[in-house]
């Protein structure tokens, strides 16, 4: 019982955030919140570009492009 009441609560705040036009979570990499606005944020955007290409062209896989921007000392929000 407490977990079907406790997903219909999180359902409705969920609801109720969208409702009021919020967001449901924290941004991703690459952007931050402005007005509850997503904003780009130019020095992360190179680095989800640089992901981009890596994986897309087959350059490098997952855990290699972690690395690789472990070694560059890239860290994400959290």
């Amino acid at each position: 019982y407490y977990s079907l009441n406790l997903s219909d609560e999180v359902k409705k705040g969920m609801t109720e955030k969208a409702t009021r036009g919020e967001l449901q979570t924290g941004p991703c990499f690459g952007y931050k919140v402005e007005n509850n606005q997503l904003v780009v944020v130019p020095e992360e955007a190179k680095y989800v570009r640089l992901i981009f290409e890596k994986f897309a062209n087959q350059e490098m896989g997952m855990l290699q492009i972690a690395r690789y921007l472990n070694d560059l000392g890239v860290k994400t929000h959290r």
